[in-house]
């Protein structure tokens, strides 16, 4: 694994929205950028044993959205992202378990 693109990138790596380039002229810039150009090198990552609560602390103190979930062999099996947690945490709440400290059981990402 070598980086992540990531909606932030994108949106740095377009031209200021103030300046005079048309619709047209924007997406095919865009278009024509490599990946390597625009990606956020992958420096940080957690295992797939990882805790969520591991996976938001490195996000949060890495100001970062999200973290590519790598195996033993340093293979991508998944990313984690804040949204992810997000809707963990909102259903956890929706099912009337609003204590922090009970058990998380399973979570389908519906």
């Amino acid at each position: 694994l070598v980086g992540i693109v990531t909606y932030g990138d994108i949106r740095e790596a377009r031209p200021s929205l103030a300046s005079a380039v048309s619709t047209w002229e924007m997406n095919h810039y865009l278009a024509s950028l490599n990946i390597g150009e625009i990606m956020t090198q992958a420096t940080k990552s957690v295992s797939p044993e990882a805790t969520i609560g591991e996976a938001a602390d490195m996000m949060l103190t890495s100001k970062i959205s999200g973290l590519p979930v790598v195996d033993a062999k340093g293979v991508l099996v998944g990313i984690i992202t804040e949204s992810d947690i997000f809707r963990m945490v909102a259903h956890h709440w929706k099912q009337g378990q609003d204590d922090s400290t009970k058990p998380y059981t399973h979570y389908d990402g519906k």
